[in-house]
């Protein structure tokens, strides 16, 4: 090895993202898509449809693009097989189902400051209000983003197909 490449590779190492720094990272694009989604959710139900093509567009982003090119590109130290990926990706979805009630009222919260109306949450009519549903949609869609099904799901937003192009 040149001392060129030797320098390089340490550089590269220096600038890895270590185990907690990934899965840190991968919360945020969860968290955020999370909000946005719940938002989204939320505008549907009170009909509120100005600004919910917005928000599932910030989802979009956040999971279909900015998400998937972290979690396939970043480079962990400790997580180079796809399936030690998986699980810190499993793990950082635990943590947030066992909080989704905190999610749900950050999501009423970003909805309420937009409209500026106080009242909103007495104005969700209880048969559309469905958190369980939305957050069981919401990990559906991210499960799918972490792990593709079906060679159409594999396209990326731009028509690229992960590993390679088309």
């Amino acid at each position: 090895m040149s001392l060129a490449l030797g320098v390089y590779m340490a550089d590269v190492l220096g600038m890895a993202f270590t185990r907690d720094g990934f899965k840190n990272r991968l919360q945020e694009y969860l968290t955020g898509a999370f909000n946005e989604f719940l938002a989204a959710k939320t505008g549907e139900a009170i009909g509120m449809t100005k600004y919910v093509d917005h928000w599932n567009s910030e989802v979009d982003r956040f999971l279909d693009i900015e998400m998937v090119v972290f979690f396939e590109t970043a480079f962990v130290k400790s997580l180079s097989k796809p399936q030690q990926r998986k699980k810190a990706y499993e793990e950082i979805k635990k943590h947030m189902l066992r909080h989704h009630s905190t999610f749900l009222r950050a999501g009423l919260s970003h909805v309420k400051r937009v409209c500026k109306d106080s009242k909103l949450d007495t104005n969700i009519p209880k048969a559309k209000y469905k958190p369980d549903e939305w957050c069981a949609e919401f990990w559906d869609r991210a499960d799918k983003a972490i792990s593709p099904d079906s060679d159409d799901q594999v396209k990326t937003f731009w028509g690229v197909r992960r590993g390679s192009l088309v």
